[in-house]
C-alpha cells in the first residue's frame, strides 16, 4: 500500500501522489498534507495529479478522464476503470472518446494538430505542440499542422474570403478610375483636335484677321477727272474770228484703273 491511510478511499491514486488536510486528492504542493509513501521516490506523480496512478505515464491527461485496466486512456465509458480524482465533480472538463489532452481548453478538443499549447490552444506548429492527444504518435496520420484546428481554420477561411472581397472592391475602384481618366484624356484630345481644326483650313495654313479701317474707293468708281479746255485751232493767217471760244466740257465716265484689284473696306485677310 503506496497510499497514505489519510487519504479518503476516492483518493488513493491521486496523480499528485499526495493528499489534502481533508484527504482528497492534492493538485498543488503547497495543498500537500499526506504524501504518499513513494512520494518522494517515483516518477510517476506530478501536479495537478487529477489522473489515476493506475495510469500510464502517455495517460496522464486523457480527454475522457478516465484509464483503461492497462493505463492507457479510455475512449469509451465501458472500458473506464481508473478514473480521474475530478472525473465526476468536473463532468465538463471530460468526454468520450476523450483522444484529446485533459489541459486543453474545452474549445481545443479537436486540433487538428492533435496537440494544444501551454496556454490549452490548439497548436499551430510543433514548436507550439505541449499537450499531446492521447493518439498523436500511435496515429500521426490523422493530424497535421497546416489546418491546425477545426476553428483556427474556419476564421482563417473567414479571413480569406473577406480579404477577397475586399480587395475585389479595391481593384474594381481603381478599374473604374482607370476608365473615368481614360475617357476624360480622349475628351480632352477629342476638344484640342477640334479647336485646332477651327482654326486651320484645308490646305494646313492659319487664317489671319487684320482690322483696316482706311476708307477705301466704292469699287466702279474713279476719282472725278479734271475738266479740260479744247484749244481752238485757227488759221495761220489773221481772219476775223466768226466763233467764240468757249469751254467745252468733257463726260464724266466711270473707267476701273486695270492692274488693280477693287478697293474693299473692311478686314484684311492674309494667308499663310
Amino acid at each position: 500500500m503506496t497510499h497514505n491511510p489519510m487519504c479518503l478511499s476516492s483518493a488513493r491514486l491521486c496523480g499528485s501522489g499526495c493528499c489534502t488536510l481533508t484527504g482528497i486528492c492534492a493538485t498543488t504542493n503547497s495543498s500537500c498534507v499526506y504524501q504518499y509513501s513513494d512520494y518522494n521516490y517515483s516518477s510517476v506523480y506530478s501536479y495537478p495529479g487529477y489522473y489515476s496512478k493506475g495510469c500510464s505515464s502517455t495517460a496522464r491527461a486523457c480527454g475522457s478522464g478516465c484509464c483503461t485496466s492497462s493505463g492507457a486512456c479510455a475512449t469509451t465509458s465501458g472500458s473506464c476503470y481508473y478514473q480521474y480524482s475530478d472525473y465526476l465533480s468536473n463532468g465538463s472538463k471530460y468526454s468520450y472518446p476523450g483522444y484529446y489532452n485533459s489541459n486543453c481548453r474545452s474549445t481545443a478538443r479537436s486540433c487538428s494538430s492533435g496537440c494544444c499549447n501551454y496556454n490549452g490552444y490548439c497548436a499551430s506548429s510543433l514548436s507550439d505542440c505541449y499537450y499531446t492527444y492521447s493518439d498523436y504518435y500511435t496515429n500521426p496520420t490523422k493530424y497535421d499542422y497546416y489546418n491546425y484546428n477545426t476553428t483556427a481554420k474556419a476564421v482563417t477561411s473567414g479571413g480569406t474570403i473577406a480579404g477577397a472581397v475586399v480587395g475585389g472592391v479595391v481593384g474594381l475602384i481603381i478599374i473604374i478610375g482607370v476608365i473615368i481618366w481614360w475617357k476624360k484624356k480622349k475628351a480632352a484630345e477629342a476638344l484640342a483636335m477640334t479647336q485646332a481644326m477651327n482654326d486651320t483650313n484645308n490646305n494646313g495654313t492659319t487664317t489671319i484677321i487684320m482690322t483696316n479701317n482706311t476708307p477705301q474707293p466704292v469699287y466702279g468708281m474713279n476719282q472725278p477727272q479734271p475738266m479740260y479746255q479744247q484749244p481752238v485751232y485757227q488759221p495761220a493767217y489773221q481772219q476775223p474770228m466768226t466763233q467764240p471760244m468757249y469751254p467745252q466740257p468733257q463726260p464724266v465716265y466711270q473707267q476701273p484703273v486695270y492692274g488693280m484689284a477693287p478697293a474693299q473696306q473692311g478686314p484684311i485677310i492674309i494667308q499663310t
